[in-house]
């Protein structure tokens, strides 16, 4: 890899690419983000940490597959159940980066308790989140803009900042490598 690394991010979503390429290029000076648009293979709207992960590997793994990065990127977004409050969904990003030798390294972003109104869409039209809050709000493609995120917080953080902060926590054992036993998958 030398001083240069090619970073492939497996979306078609410009706030996903400029989430990761904030985090890299605070690493490494000398990184290339590139766009790879592959799919998650899981469903439209993932539910539960099991699924939003698989999507997120499932992404990075198409990634290095389908080009020559030294890193795949994937980033999925889903709904969990809150503990402790029957009925309430929050939202929740993960991240799974993975290189060409398999070591794949994970991180999740904030929780933030969905609106009823979002989540009742999405489970009775099943549509995406972002589609929901296109309808609620009055706006279009917010999943690629400021996400429902920066609705709810009138832009304190938006989507990108949400979704930095889970790229920047898988991060997290490739800069620290001495304290980790980083797991290995196929890829």
């Amino acid at each position: 890899m030398g001083d240069f690394m090619k970073v492939g991010v497996g979306t078609n979503n410009p706030v996903k690419l400029k989430a990761v390429e904030n985090v890299f290029s605070i690493f490494y000076p000398n990184v290339q983000v590139l766009m790879i648009s592959v799919e998650s293979g899981v469903s439209r709207q993932p539910f539960g940490d099991y699924e939003i992960v698989k999507g997120a590997i499932n992404r990075a793994k198409l990634v290095l597959k389908n080009s020559d990065c030294d890193f795949g990127v994937g980033v999925e977004s889903g709904l969990v159940e809150i503990p402790m409050l029957d009925g309430k969904y929050g939202l929740r990003q993960w991240c799974a980066i993975i290189d060409g030798d398999g070591r794949i390294t994970l991180g999740a972003g904030g929780i933030f308790e969905a609106p009823s109104n979002i989540v009742e869409r999405v489970f009775n039209f099943g549509e995406e989140v972002g589609e929901a809050t296109d309808k609620i709000f009055g706006v279009e493609e917010s999943k690629r803009k400021e996400g429902l995120i920066g609705f709810l917080t009138r832009n304190v953080i938006d989507r990108t900042k949400l979704t930095e902060h889970a790229v920047m926590l898988a991060l997290v054992p490739r800069l620290n490598v001495k304290n980790y036993q980083i797991s290995k998958i196929k890829i």
